[in-house]
């Protein structure tokens, strides 16, 4: 198991087609949703994850960075 790099085209894909609201749940807080997908002919699966704690900091973050003055 390993974090796959979000600079991978597939990483970028499945996050900008993320929708977490239809993701399953998983535990509380946590939603999931199963990928498949082919590199060099070898059959990878992809978890991807959604964590609502994690997105509301993530989103404080960038509300923080568009409140900066002079910017």
């Amino acid at each position: 198991m390993t974090r796959a790099p979000a600079t991978l085209s597939d990483a970028q894909a499945a996050l900008t087609q993320a929708e977490p609201q239809t993701m399953a749940p998983l535990t509380a807080g946590y939603r999931d949703h199963g990928l498949t997908s082919t590199d060099g002919g070898v059959a990878q699966r992809w978890v991807l994850v959604f964590s609502e704690l994690r997105h509301a900091q993530a989103q404080r973050t960038v509300d923080k960075q568009l409140l900066k003055p002079g910017q």
